[in-house]
């Protein structure tokens, strides 16, 4: 008689324990979104359209050298060109 009695504590404690998981992982099925959504819409190539986006952090962005003079040459180059252009 004792067996069984200890037996079905078992059973018992594997099936609440199974309910616990399934009930645990259906809330956090339910809490979190489904679908992410980004506010904003944009396409490679076009101007952006929307209020600035700003970060709320501080990053840098890593050049060598040879690439902040071409960077700088590439701008002086389109500086003087509207220049030209606005004067002309």
């Amino acid at each position: 008689m004792k067996y069984k009695s200890t037996q079905v504590h078992k059973s018992f404690l594997v099936a609440r324990r199974t309910l616990q998981v399934l009930l645990t992982a259906l809330l956090i099925v339910i809490a979190f979104p489904t679908k992410s959504t980004f506010k904003y819409e944009f396409s490679k190539g076009q101007f952006w359209k929307h209020e600035n986006l700003i970060s709320p952090i501080d990053f840098a962005i890593k050049k060598t050298d040879k690439e902040i003079v071409a960077y700088a040459v590439l701008f002086g180059a389109m500086m003087s060109g509207l220049a030209g252009a606005y004067l002309s």
